[in-house]
Formats: structure tokens, sequence, C-alpha cells
């Protein structure tokens, strides 16, 4: 479980009563997965820098280049490398440096942030042609040796330049730049190829990319994908970034330049190289929908029939595989794209415009365009070719664009309340605080994050399919940002919604409590096999979607979402998005026909700025936070990345002492929950079934078993009760696979430590004699029994004892799972990948393959989904079920320790124990 504040969850285990001892264990890291999160709440910065998926998320093959390239360079050092987490003062010798501040004849410094002027290059004064920023008061070795520190390279192949650019740090960035002696050192690459300018273009800061440039920095580096700093600043549609690469250098830049570098810049010319997949800038912009960038790159000279180097594709052909009829027709219109260029297969615009047309309807009317120029091709349709086109161009005219402007979080109205300022005029804050968020391990990311300056789209709330074909194809002023109802939410409209190029943003209204149960759409954030990579089964075929534990299933949680998506539960910001937003000025309007049409301008739009950005991988992404600390004195709760897990609680139900006691062999019976769930979003994963419906029976099975009646009998034998909650089964089985790790190292509950005069007693996995697990136990919905017993071994002779024990104290409300049927994703799973031999059962409300539960770990598995209401005076249905459970378990286990039944009425301490249990914890679900 995580935060928004970038902290990870912790479960902790309040002070144990009735002798018990608890223990709270680090669940350890999950090698695949971390989170990233930060302590600024829905500003998360979490990196991605990759271009292999197009815009439609499809895998793209690489292509590689010929070594020789006269269309770029690939930057390539030979260098010494040392860990950035040593801090070797840097920052003290910087606050020592009193750097030679050279200004221009006109008394003006260098600042590259505000570029205006001349742009005509004049001769360089020989005499100036030398670096004049060598400090004043330092010899010059002590010189030599801060300038080495400081561009020598950690384990990532970073140096400091590297990490001031990605921590946003600009005044260090800039004296790192004056500090070089040469602009080899501003073009040194990191692991995975990347410049400081590069860097630059990945995060936005076009003063700091002009800086660079000036200074000497390279803008024909490649990295390892083959990107130049203008390739990254065509995929992230970042112009300012771009132009800083290409604008020449005015008067004022050259004055202060020629004063203090020797290097000539080198802008940018070659407008058309690609990249090692065979992509140039107009590929890559289209591809990522960024029409403003084409439109520079045509003003600029860039070749708008340019092929790729896979498939010969041009920029015209990629806006119409997108269906993106808008770029289409700028291309053509604008930019003078020719229709009649055909790939290296031989197809023009014309022939995927019809073939496109049964996926996207609105190229229809591209395809008479098309027509109408007589673009050579091979012989059309009879349908398309009768079709009357004899109309006036101006007749199917391509839409106007608009261009929406919005700065950050905050909901943009177009009407003025007061005159208190531009800004309070125009926007209006949003209390948002879930939304979904990024985790990553070391090859992959999943999750959400906006762009820099967020994401902004008209807002539509969708309250039907008519309102979805609206906004993916017949709205006229994408993009857009649909609103959606939680209870009619369903994982197919979402990702459909996600996935087209005309959303940029989707939020999620809470309205469970307004709606009834019955009408909710099924919703679930996990796999349909959920957590099967780490089962303890070999033959990973066995689940599949037609045969799955999670019919429910869409993997949401592990999707790489292309926008952000916002869980919205504040009532009065949700009627103020549908009411005042939606509905004053954006609701299409009935037209002739009684058909819809756009309304007219002022629209409603809404901004979701949720910046997350990860550092290469999880040893890379943790390390650079600590170097922040390090080097550039942050701390406070800043934290760039942090693992998933928590504390996994140890309760032995009588502590053990090594100085006199050891366990023996199968003498353990372990009884064990778990305590976390997942969602898409962060701060809600209820888990009502999941996980609160077997972490209540667990608690109250506890609390029976270390009452003085049943102790009586259990502390005259030698066998042991240890009580265990997980924490990070969702991702993965980290708790309990951390726990049985430490026990077959010989470190459980704690490694030994002969210093020590009280340790607890060592345990390892031999010790274990059965397992009882309690999973998802609301009542089932079949009928008698209620409830099922699960196992990967039904006729181990230990696991039939378990089965008929829980069937008799339960009055046969308990009873066997069907034959053929594999073990559920449990924590049992972790135990048995230790030693398969161990008897286990899992307690669960279905009889076969298949989870009764259709929101398990999603936003919707709320505790109304379970007839659930907290009432002070009545016990509910579902308290009265999880009691008489708890009983059957604590009679079982009693049974199973001591081979007889309790002799007194356990019913009467359920009675208490579960009105206590109800008043105090069971509000929260």
């Amino acid at each position: 479980m995580s935060d928004p504040n970038g902290r990870t969850g912790k479960i902790l285990n309040t002070s144990p009563k009735h002798g018990m001892e608890s223990r709270a264990f680090d669940s350890g890291y999950m090698d695949s997965g971390e989170i990233m999160d930060s302590a600024s709440g829905l500003n998360v910065e979490i990196k991605t820098m990759s271009c292999t998926r197009d815009r439609d998320n499809r895998q793209i093959p690489q292509v590689k280049e010929p070594k020789t390239m006269s269309s770029g360079t690939r930057c390539k050092i030979d260098y010494n490398r040392s860990d950035s987490g040593v801090d070797i003062g840097l920052n003290e010798q910087l606050s020592q440096l009193q750097l030679d501040e050279v200004r221009s004849d006109s008394g003006s410094c260098l600042d590259s942030g505000v570029l205006s002027g001349d742009s005509t290059l004049p001769s360089p004064d020989p005499h100036c042609l030398q670096l004049k920023n060598s400090p004043l008061g330092i010899d010059e070795d002590h010189m030599k040796k801060l300038v080495s520190d400081a561009f020598k390279q950690d384990q990532d192949g970073d140096t400091y330049l590297h990490l001031a650019i990605m921590q946003g740090f600009v005044e260090v960035v800039f004296s790192l730049i004056r500090l070089a002696t040469s602009a080899s050192q501003l073009n040194i690459p990191n692991d995975l190829g990347q410049t400081p300018l590069h860097l630059a273009v990945l995060y936005g800061e076009p003063r700091i990319v002009r800086r660079l440039v000036l200074a000497g920095g390279d803008v024909n580096c490649r990295d390892k994908e083959g990107n130049t700093p203008l390739h990254l600043a065509s995929i992230k549609g970042d112009l300012p970034s771009l132009h800083q690469m290409i604008r020449p250098i005015s008067s004022l830049e050259a004055n202060s330049l020629f004063q203090r570098y020797t290097v000539v810049p080198q802008f940018a010319r070659d407008f058309n190289q690609r990249n090692y997949e065979g992509r140039a800038c107009i590929h890559l912009a289209a591809w990522n929908g960024h029409s403003h960038v084409l439109r520079y790159l045509h003003a600029i000279g860039g070749d708008m029939n340019l092929k790729e180097g896979k498939g010969g594709e041009t920029a015209l052909h990629v806006a119409i595989r997108r269906g993106d009829v808008r770029m289409a027709g700028m291309l053509m219109k604008e930019c003078g794209a020719d229709p009649r260029v055909t790939d290296y297969q031989g197809f023009n615009a014309l022939h995927l415009a019809q073939w496109s047309d049964t996926r996207h309807p609105h190229l229809t009317a591209f395809i008479h365009d098309l027509i109408r120029l007589r673009v050579p091709s091979s012989p059309l349709p009879a349908s398309i070719l009768n079709e009357d086109s004899s109309s006036s161009d101006d007749e199917d005219d391509f839409p106007s664009f608009q261009t929406l402007w919005v700065l950050e979080l905050m909901l943009v109205m177009a009407l003025c309340f007061s005159a208190l300022g531009t800004k309070t005029k125009m926007y209006i804050d949003i209390a948002a605080n879930i939304t979904c968020f990024r985790r990553f391990n070391s090859t992959s990311q999943t999750g959400c994050s906006s762009h820099k300056d967020g994401n902004v789209g008209i807002v539509h709330v969708v309250s039907g399919r008519e309102d979805t074909n609206w906004i993916l194809t017949e709205g006229g002023t994408p993009p857009y940002v649909p609103v959606l109802y939680g209870s009619t939410t369903s994982p197919a409209n979402l990702t459909e919604l996600a996935w087209s190029s005309r959303v940029s943003a989707i939020v999620i209204l809470d309205d469970l409590d307004d709606t009834l149960v019955g009408n909710w759409i099924n919703f679930s954030s996990d796999a349909k096999c959920p957590n099967y990579p780490f089962s303890f089964y070999q033959e990973r075929d066995k689940c599949t979607t037609r045969n799955s534990w999670n019919p429910a299933g869409y993997d949401l949680a592990h999707l790489d979402w292309p926008i952000p998506v916002m869980f919205l539960d504040a009532q009065a910001d949700s009627d103020r998005l549908v009411n005042h937003c939606y509905k004053t000025f954006n609701k299409p309007w009935n037209g002739t026909g009684g058909k819809l049409e756009d309304r007219s301008y002022p629209l409603c739009a809404l901004q979701l700025t949720t910046r997350m950005l990860g550092a290469v991988n999880t040893p890379t992404c943790m390390r650079r936070g600590d170097g922040e600390l390090l080097l550039f004195g942050g701390g406070g709760d800043s934290v760039q990345c942090e693992p998933l897990g928590g504390d996994s609680i140890h309760m032995p139900l009588v502590p053990r002492q090594k100085k006199n006691f050891n366990y023996t062999t199968g003498s353990v019976t372990i009884v064990a929950a778990r305590m976390d769930t997942s969602s898409l979003f962060a701060n809600i994963g209820p888990g009502g079934d999941s996980v609160v419906t077997g972490l209540v029976t667990w608690m109250i099975t506890a609390h029976l078993l270390s009452r003085k009646e049943f102790r009586a009998g259990l502390n005259s034998s030698n066998e042991s009760i240890h009580f265990m909650l997980f924490n990070g089964e969702a991702w993965g089985y980290i708790g309990s696979s951390r726990i049985l790790y430490d026990m077959a190292e010989g470190s459980f509950p704690e490694a030994m430590d002969e210093t020590k005069e009280i340790q607890p007693s060592l345990m390892k996995v031999e010790h274990i004699k059965q397992w009882i697990e309690i999973g998802q136990v609301s009542p089932s919905s079949r009928g008698n029994p209620v409830l099922y017993v699960h196992s990967n071994a039904p006729n181990d002779p230990q696991v039939e004892k378990m089965t008929k024990l829980l069937s008799n104290y339960s009055n046969s409300k308990i009873g066997k799972a069907n034959s053929g049927v594999q073990l559920p994703p449990s924590s049992l799973h972790s135990a048995l990948k230790a030693n398969k031999t161990i008897p286990g059962i899992l307690l669960a409300n279905f009889p076969d393959s298949s989870f009764q539960n259709s929101f398990y770990n999603g936003f919707k598995e709320v505790g109304k989904a379970l007839n659930f209401e907290c009432n002070s005076t009545q016990i509910s249905a579902l308290a009265q079920h999880l009691t008489t459970t708890a009983e059957a378990l604590a009679s079982s286990v009693y049974d199973l320790i001591t081979n007889k039944g309790p002799s007194f009425d356990v019913s009467q301490l359920i009675n208490v124990s579960t009105v206590r249990f109800q008043n105090e914890n069971w509000s929260d679900l």
C-alpha cells in the first residue's frame, strides 16, 4: 500500500493483549514493483523516456542505422566512473568559487533564458576566443580537481550536471555550465546515451536547453535509441525547447558568448535525420499528435513528404493511421503534404484512408477530398467512384483549429466573477487527491502521468453510449476530458476512451452512495489471474481468460496509461463539474433534425496535473533520491521513489525465547490473512471482501484463542500457534515471501545477535505443521455451504482433517471446494514454494475457480457491495456470519492442537467479541 505523499504504507499492530506478542516485519522489496510518489500529492515526479511505442500503443520494431552516419553523431566518451552517492563537497566548493562575471560591451550578462535581437552571427574577436571564467583566488591544481570532480560520472553514467537538470536546480545547472572547461564535458552521455541536452529537453527546460547549446551542447548527439534532442522535443511536443535549438544566435548572445567561450555554437540544421527506428522529427510529432510541431518544422524547412526508414510512411500516412482528420487536413493544406506519395508497399494516402474507414468512420469526408484531388491509385471500389463528388471544395472543408491554453490543475470557466485578477476570474481549483499513479520495475512502468504543464480538455459528461461516440468521433472541439459516473464505469469503456487521441484526461465521479448495487457494472483493477506469475504452479497456462479466478479483471493496475485518470469524491466539485461547467457551457445543442451540435465558445475545460517521472530503473531512482539530499541539501518529505511493501505482522500466541525453548519439526500452526489491497487509484482501495472480511475474521479468531478458556488447554501442548498478517500480497506476495525467505535463511523472527540477552526463538520452514488462511469470507451467494475449503492437496490426511473439523464446528456451513480446482491466489503459494509438502487450506466463499466478488481489488469493493451497514444498535447479518466463522475456526484450531473439542460454550465469547469489533472497527468498512 502507498499514500500520495510518497510514503510506503505501514500497518502496525497495537499493543498485544492476553500475553500475545506482536512483531512488525519489513516485507522487503519486490523486484517487480516500485511506487513513485512525492510530497506534493498530485504533482508527482516520475520519468519515462521511451519512444518504442506509437500512439496506438503498438510495439515498434527497432531499425538499425549504419554505424557511419552523416546525419548525426553518436556521442561516446571514455571516462572514469564514481558513485554520485559519495558527497565530494561540491556544494561547498561551488559556494567558495568566485567566477569572473564577464559582461558584454553593453553591460548585460549572458542570459539565454530571454533571447532576442539580431540573428546575425558576428565575427569573433581572436583575442577573446578563450575561456574567461577562471576563478580568482584558486590555484590551478585546485581548479583542475574541482572541474574533474564536478564532471565525474556515477554508476548510471550521470554527472552532477545530469542530476541537477533532473532535480530542476536551474542555478546549479548554470553554475556547472560556467565551470566546464570544454564542450566535451557538456556532452558526456549517461548509460542511456543521454547528454545533459537530452535531459533538458525531456524535463521541459528551454532556458537550460538554450544555455547548453550556446556553451557547446551538441544537438546531434544520439541516445541509445538514436534520438537526438530534436527527436525528443518532437516526441514531447515541446516547441519552446525545439525553437531554442534552432533559432540563430542574437547579437547580445554573441557579444557575451565570445568573451567567455572559444566554442562556436552549433545549431540544428538537419531536421530530417532519422533515429534507429527510422523515424524523423515529423514522424514522431505526427505519431504523438503534435500538429503545432509539424507546422513549425514545415516553416523552418522540414520535408513533409519524408519517408520513415522502415515502411516508407510519411507524416500524412501516420495521421491517417491515427484517424486524425484535422492533422491530415492541416498537412495537406498548410504544409504541402502530397497525398500521392506511396510507402514502400506502394500505398498512398487514399489507400490508407479507404482501409481505415471501418475503424475511423469520420475519415469518409477525407476520402471524398482525396478523390476530388484525383490521386493516382489502384482501381477504387465502385461504391466510392460512383458517389457524387461534384460539390465545391468549400462544402467539405476541414474544420478550423482551436487552441486552448491553460496553466495548472484547475477548472477553467469562461466567465468573470469579480475583479480579483485574471487567474481568479478564469480558474476554479478542484480538491483532487485521488489519482492513478506511477509504479515501475526494472523493465516496465504502469500507471498514469500528465504532461509537465498538465493535460487540458473540454469537459463532457458521459451518461450513455451516445456521449462516448460524441467524444470519440463526432464532437468538434477535442481534446475532451470525459467525466464518468463510478457506478456505471466499465473497464472496457475506460480503456476505449483513454487510448483515443481525442481524450486528454478522464475523471470518475463517486456516485456509489447514491446508486443501487444491482446497477453497478463489474469493475476489477486486477488481472484475470491475480499474481499468477508468482504462483506455486509451474503450468502457467492453467489460468486463462475463459477459466480465470477473476472474470471481472481487466488488469487496469498493470497498464501504462497514456493520460491521467482521476477519481473525484468531493460532492461539491462533482456538482461544479456536471452542472456549472458541462451543462452551462459545454452540453451540445439539439440542432436541426434532432442532431447534436457543438456549443459555441466560451467553453469550460479541465486541466489535470499529475506529473510523474521515474529515473531509469529501481536502483537508480532510489539512489538519485539520496543523491539529491547529499548534493543539493534537499530534505523534508520529498522523495523521488520508494519500494512497494510495508510491515507484516507476526504474533505468537505464546512468546518463545531462545534461551529456554526451541521449535521442533512440525510443531507450528500458522493462522494467516492478508491486509493489503491494490487499486488503480492512490488512497482508494477499500478491499471490502478481498481483505476486510478475512482480516476481521482473523482478528476475532486471534482474540478468542487468546482468551483464558482456550489457553488453559493450549498451554499444556508443546505445539505453537502463530498469527500472521501479510502486507504487500497484492503485488507478488511481498509480505509472505519475505517471511518465508527469512525462515529459510534462519533469521526469523529476527537474526541472532549474541550481544542481546533476550531473543525470540528461531522458527524455520520445517517447523510449520499446517497452514490455515482466511480469504474472501463474505457469505456465498450460491446457497449452503456458505464457505469452502480450497487446498493444493485436498486428499492429504491433515487437510482432510482440517476440512472435517471446520464442517463439524460450523454445522456444515463450511464445505469442501469442487474437485480438480487449483489453489486460488493466496499467501499459501509462498509457503508451498518454500516447502510443497506443507498441508495448507484457504477458506473462501466460492466453490470453483471463479471469485464471487465482481469488484476484486477495485474502487467499488466497498461495504455497500456486501450489504453491510454499521448500526450501533443492531448486529448486521454480515457481522454475525463472520463471528460464527471465527467460532468454527477457533474451535478447529483448538481441536487440531489438543485433539479434543472445547469444553465450554464458545458462542458466549463470540457474542461479546462481535459487538466490540463491530462498534470499534467495522465502521471503516
